[in-house]
């Protein structure tokens, strides 16, 4: 079956893209501010991956500035809570991290701008959360299912480092950030 004939049957939620211009600033002992898009912050650190960029954070002695996040994120979460209304679903966003530092501060300034939202935020390694603790903070946002075979979260917006990909058996992601 293909993917147009599921949404036309209403199978299937359309997919709807959205693109930013995103760049992630940081902000050294001195003050100084270095604003990298993502590819020039990979390039610096030489990799991609959260451990390297959570090593190069803290052995440059940087912290993320949390200016940028404002139009990244809520410009999708105004979309999900606009589409909650017009649907009548508990819609929820999945917002991707760069490493458990990136985490925290986005979940931060999530909480800042949305206090009416539940939000949390996942991650492993040695700076991220213990096993449970983020099994915990999953099965809030996705849930086994109920007897009647429903699933009733109670976590609107899930930050995560690499943790809630493929295999997260969520229906009401609308936004993936």
């Amino acid at each position: 079956i293909k993917y147009y004939n599921s949404v036309e049957d209403n199978v299937v939620k359309p997919l709807v893209g959205h693109s930013y211009n995103y760049r992630i600033d940081a902000v050294n002992p001195e003050g100084d501010v270095i604003s990298y898009t993502t590819n020039e912050l990979v390039d610096e650190v030489g990799s991609s991956s959260p451990e390297a960029i959570e090593r190069f954070r803290i052995n440059r002695k940087v912290r993320w500035s949390p200016k940028y996040v404002s139009p990244l994120v809520s410009i999708p979460i105004e979309r999900m809570l606009s589409n909650r209304v017009s649907t009548g679903f508990k819609l929820q966003a999945i917002v991707g991290a760069m490493c458990v530092s990136h985490a925290e501060l986005v979940c931060g300034q999530i909480k800042s701008l949305f206090p009416e939202l539940s939000i949390d935020w996942v991650g492993t390694g040695s700076n991220g959360r213990s096993i449970k603790e983020n099994k915990d903070i999953l099965a809030k946002f996705c849930p086994k299912k109920d007897h009647n075979g429903n699933r009733n979260p109670t976590l609107d917006v899930l930050v995560h480092v690499g943790m809630a990909g493929e295999g997260l058996d969520s229906i009401f992601v609308s936004e993936v950030i």
